[in-house]
């Protein structure tokens, strides 16, 4: 794996070097200029007819590669894509993959150049720092300003994700994301427990909670190195930690990090589930929703996967705020266009769709949270949401965080650093030492990346 990882990586800063942070997209020819034979002559009234269909849908027939992310939203919104090639003519030849594949293959695809890749979903706070420095992706400024977008319906910090510094846009948001308590309601009772108010109180119900004998496990969250990451940020913060400190300088191995560290390892090695170092969020959530857990961390955007209707758990789950004091609040997908695409004019119409009012209010329909102001408004688009849950996510604003992970560059190899650290405290090892050696790593990347040293 480590091997793959470096080859991957090694692609990218070949990329670097052959791209630079400044090559553009190049417009593509109008549809006119296709090459295609000429229609046979036609009459007047057919011609009138034919043209005004064409202003109707000017990109009739062009074909657009998109790739998805395995996730609900996508799910949902796949489902409508012959709506959107009825509207417009264009057809969306659609590709899904695992977030880590999804990774490894627009790392592969942009890094070559290719002009085969049209629109893809990204993460903002993942990769967008990067695809920006090197050119990889399509400036959406544009598709900002157009009135139709209504960018100011986009929760501000989830727009702003996708900028650069100069206010330039590389993508628009699709959905947002806060860390929150999903809890059985029927252990709580049977227990005679409270709703966990604080860090301590969630370890103290962790563990009388925990029945492995049952395999019914006290807690559950993810484990799994670079995958712990955004998860672990909400303890991280809860306990006066962060990644950096108020001068920019590494800050993983300070006291309140190395407690954060600690607090994580301790109560899933002593309350988690067996395996959990190589649980992500998809391993996690299914072992909630199979019942096998008391509580679970992680996003509310993961609300149909933990305790959906096909889970076992759906009548009897309650949602909370995390007992952290301070949690992540982010737009986690959008969608951006590759650089290189062909179809710019078409791709950036898919993308208007994709992040219309009216798909998000589609898509929140079915349990993925918006980036849409006004669709949180909607009983329409909330109405697969719990009224409970509703009420956690909005009240979780109030102590939202704009990310859940270093913003660096080279964010990839940040996660990675931090994530040895988290496996070393769930195993029950060295913290200390392991988060010494993270923050070193962490250190040298951001001074790579910012040009520090």
């Amino acid at each position: 794996m480590r091997k793959h990882v470096a080859m991957v990586l090694g692609l990218i800063l070949l990329a670097s070097t052959l791209y630079g942070c400044g090559q553009k997209a190049e417009e593509s020819a109008p549809a006119s200029d296709t090459g295609k034979a000429e229609a046979p002559a036609q009459t007047e009234e057919q011609g009138a007819d034919e043209n005004a269909a064409s202003s109707d849908k000017p990109y009739e027939g062009t074909e657009i590669r998109v790739i998805f992310a395995n996730h609900n939203w996508t799910d949902a919104v796949t489902a409508h894509l012959d709506e959107f090639t009825e509207k417009t003519g264009i057809i969306v030849k659609a590709e899904n993959y695992a977030e880590d594949q999804l990774s490894e293959k627009l790392a592969i695809e942009l890094t070559s150049g290719s002009s085969g890749l049209d629109v893809m979903m990204t993460r903002p706070l993942q990769e967008i720092k990067m695809f920006i420095q090197n050119g990889w992706v399509y400036d959406l400024s544009a598709l900002k300003n157009d009135p139709e977008v209504d960018a100011s319906d986009f929760i501000p910090s989830a727009l702003a994700s996708y900028e650069d510094a100069s206010g330039a846009c590389y993508g628009l948001p699709l959905v947002t994301e806060r860390q929150i308590l999903y809890y059985r309601t029927d252990l709580f009772e049977k227990a005679g427990l409270e709703v966990p108010k604080t860090m301590d109180e969630l370890m103290a119900a962790a563990e009388k909670l925990n029945d492995p004998d049952n395999e019914v496990y006290g807690i559950v969250s993810r484990g799994l190195t670079a995958a712990a990451v955004t998860q672990f940020s909400g303890y991280l913060y809860g306990c006066g930690g962060n990644w950096v400190d108020k001068d920019g300088n590494a800050a993983l191995n300070t006291p309140e990090a190395v407690k954060a560290f600690t607090f994580y390892g301790d109560m899933l090695r002593k309350y988690g589930p067996p395996g959990v170092l190589n649980m992500h969020w998809q391993q996690a959530a299914a072992l909630y929703s199979q019942g096998n857990a008391a509580m679970y961390t992680d996003a509310d955007s993961l609300y149909n996967s933990a305790c959906g209707p096909d889970s076992t758990v759906s009548d009897v789950t309650g949602f909370a705020v995390m007992p952290t004091g301070a949690v992540y609040n982010i737009c986690s997908w959008g969608m951006s266009i590759a650089a290189n695409t062909k179809n710019p004019e078409a791709s950036m119409e898919f993308v208007k769709w994709a992040t219309s009012k009216e798909v998000a209010t589609l898509a929140q329909s079915v349990g993925n949270s918006g980036a849409r102001t006004s669709v949180w408004d909607d009983p329409e688009a909330n109405k697969s949401f719990p009224p409970e849950l509703v009420k956690v996510i909005l009240a979780s604003g109030d102590i939202g965080v704009e990310t859940d992970r270093p913003q660096v560059i080279s964010v990839g190899r940040a996660r990675d650093a931090i994530g040895e650290v988290i496996v070393t405290a769930i195993n029950g090892g060295d913290v200390q030492a392991a988060a010494d050696k993270a923050n070193a790593t962490f250190q040298s990347i951001i001074d790579e990346d910012f040009g520090t040293k």
